[in-house]
């Protein structure tokens, strides 16, 4: 896992790199009103600088913080205490803060629904969905969680897309990010430094 990861990770962006499909870039673009969309040469749209205080519950030494904030709707990362970038993700809120750390990073997971899941979507498939099935709601990237998700089916994952046409598109308690595999990974040294993660109302 870790050379796979690592091989990843040796292919990814560099930080110096804006990433601008379904993100924010932090402090990439100055002099416009955060959020606003402008345009530069070749009409390439960019996104001004946006101001991120989720950092203040980034509590421990860990060079790298994951933020995901179900009132926004955002998940922020944090390197050295400084905001990167921020994505729109489907979340419900947890009801209070959740802390932990990075476990584990699973690479086309599958999927398998619990009770609660397919009561509510009573027309997806019997057992666990395999990789790359239509209906996986892990899509291709699964994350596991140490500290308060202990014990939980709490994940941050992949999403095949954000519609009603996916199921549990409300979401079931976990954080689901469209193209996390190529979003997030290239920018967390997650085997190698810890990453902390903060789910916060």
């Amino acid at each position: 896992m870790h050379s796979i990861m690592r091989t990843i990770l040796l292919l990814g962006l560099s930080w110096g790199t804006p990433v601008w499909a379904e993100a924010v870039c932090i402090g990439c673009t100055a002099g416009a009103g955060a959020n606003t969309v402008t345009s530069e040469g070749g009409g390439r749209p960019t996104r001004s600088a946006a101001i991120v205080s989720d950092g203040q519950y980034c509590q421990t030494a860990a060079r790298y913080c994951l933020v995901a904030n179900a009132t926004d709707r955002r998940l922020s990362l944090f390197r050295d205490g400084q905001g990167v970038i921020s994505w729109s993700i489907i979340m419900r809120s947890p009801g209070r803060v959740m802390r932990g750390y990075i476990s584990e990073v699973i690479l086309d997971p599958s999927w398998c629904p619990t009770l609660g899941v397919r009561a509510r979507y009573p027309g997806l498939p019997a057992g666990c969905l395999p990789p790359g099935h239509p209906q996986n709601a892990m899509g291709d990237v699964k994350i596991t969680l140490t500290g308060d998700f202990a014990g939980t089916a709490i994940r941050i994952h992949d999403t095949p897309g954000f519609g009603p046409q996916w199921p549990n598109e409300d979401s079931s308690g976990c954080v689901r990010v469209l193209n996390l595999r190529s979003e997030l990974l290239p920018r967390i040294e997650h085997d190698r430094a810890p990453v902390e993660v903060i789910f916060r109302p």
